[in-house]
């Protein structure tokens, strides 16, 4: 594996119902030089695949 380059992570944390699903489609409508990605996306039955072993490192 060759080494990437190092970008800065930013996470967007709280409680529920503070707004962080809406402070990242605010940013993901205003920037263009990063990419948001909203974590409950995971949560969705399309990634609940336990027969993939993807949770097995």
């Amino acid at each position: 594996m060759e080494p990437t380059k190092k970008l800065p992570l930013f996470l967007v944390t709280g409680a529920s119902c503070v707004g962080k699903s809406t402070m990242c489609q605010l940013l993901f409508e205003k920037e263009e030089q990063y990419l948001v990605l909203e974590s409950d996306i995971l949560w969705e039955e399309r990634y609940n695949t336990p027969q993939d072993n993807a949770h097995v490192r």
